[in-house]
């Protein structure tokens, strides 16, 4: 069984924890986002250099 002082330590911990959680969703997902648009243009720059058939 855990003690209060526990109890309440880990209760105060939580909005800590969402915080941290959401800003690395954040954060994960502008990158997620910025390498996609990078690999696109890398993408259309493979398709201009190669793309007639050539």
């Amino acid at each position: 069984m855990k003690s209060e002082a526990e109890r309440q330590s880990s209760s105060s911990h939580k909005p800590r924890q969402v915080i941290a959680t959401v800003v690395c969703v954040i954060v994960l997902a502008s990158l997620a986002w910025f390498w996609s648009e990078q690999v696109k243009e890398v993408i259309e720059m493979l398709e201009l250099a190669y793309g007639d058939g050539a």
